[in-house]
């Protein structure tokens, strides 16, 4: 039998939790995927899957009105689920380090960019709400925002990333309730630590992470920078295509999730919630490196004060 709904995922390029998710989509049978990236090049591996592709950058007004357009002409004005899955990360860097025009761009697509994907495709998730009026939740429209585990986790050096995790988290939480009367569904992807082409993007070309010169963290660098080596989180994470079978399942239950937990110690950070954020402090601390610094800053300031007697 041919695909019975429809759903288009945005950040798919090779390699990325996206492309994983539309394959895992794509194999079920029950799904017509539209495979989006910024780049055609980059849709190689969901395109050899034989799964349909569209040019969408989350960033550009005219591009997501144009993938509405095509969208639309495919599917008679319909569809029953959009996932944001396209967004940005850094490389780890302090707030205080921080280039501000670089952390407004990761705004602009992390999350603005998923605000105004979900306005410019609600027309269509509307009529594919409307069709299926009285239907169970698992045949509603639905609107996946890809959040992130990190988001309730504010980890010294990934500040603008996790702060627009976070901001993503809010508005997904408030569209689940101004939506739910009009039968679309909101989930919030909790991702955890998976490996994908994240990690390799994050890196960038500068290896592993280093403190700027200057950085008042310097007092500390050893510990610091081997705090945040990215490589040692990824160390027995799930791969992209194991991650993705399991969300693609949970999207699948009725009622639908409002939150969905899967990756490497998603588990323990939807748990980091609820201990004294005085204990979180000190144990996030230790992870970064951020203890040491103070140690390193408790002996400099008492030889400035035994010089001073």
């Amino acid at each position: 039998m041919p695909p019975t709904r429809t759903v288009l995922i945005t950040g798919c390029s090779d390699g990325s939790l996206g492309a994983a998710l539309a394959q895992e989509f794509h194999s079920t049978g029950t799904w017509r995927v539209f495979a989006s990236a910024r780049n055609s090049a980059k849709l190689s591996a969901v395109r050899a899957a034989g799964i349909e592709t569209i040019l969408i950058d989350v960033a550009s007004t005219a591009s997501i009105q144009a993938a509405v357009e095509t969208v639309s002409k495919l599917t008679s004005g319909s569809l029953d689920a959009l996932v944001n899955n396209a967004g940005v990360s850094t490389a780890p860097v302090a707030a205080l380090d921080l280039d501000i025009a670089a952390g407004k761009r990761l705004f602009d697509v992390n999350v603005w960019g998923v605000v105004e994907t979900v306005q410019a495709f609600m027309p269509l998730l509307l009529k594919a709400a409307a069709v299926k009026e009285g239907a169970s939740k698992e045949s509603s429209a639905m609107i996946v925002n890809h959040c992130s585990a990190g988001a309730v986790l504010a980890t010294p050096m990934l500040s603008s990333y996790a702060a627009s995790k976070t901001a993503l988290l809010c508005f997904t939480e408030t569209m689940r309730r101004e939506l739910a009367p009009f039968g679309v569904g909101v989930v919030a992807l909790m991702t955890g630590v998976v490996r994908s082409q994240i990690q390799t993007n994050a890196k960038g070309s500068g290896g592993r992470f280093k403190l700027p010169e200057g950085s008042i963290y310097g007092i500390a660098r050893e510990a610091v920078e081997k705090g945040m080596d990215i490589e040692r989180f990824y160390e027995e994470a799930p791969s992209a295509e194991d991650w993705a079978r399991e969300v693609v399942r949970e999207l699948t239950k009725d009622p639908l999730p409002a939150q969905i937990w899967k990756g490497k110690d998603a588990g323990k950070m939807w748990a980091m919630q609820f201990p004294p954020r005085r204990w979180m402090d000190g144990m996030v601390a230790k992870l970064t490196g951020m203890d040491v610094v103070g140690e390193k800053i408790k002996e400099e300031r008492s030889k400035n004060t035994e010089g001073a007697v």
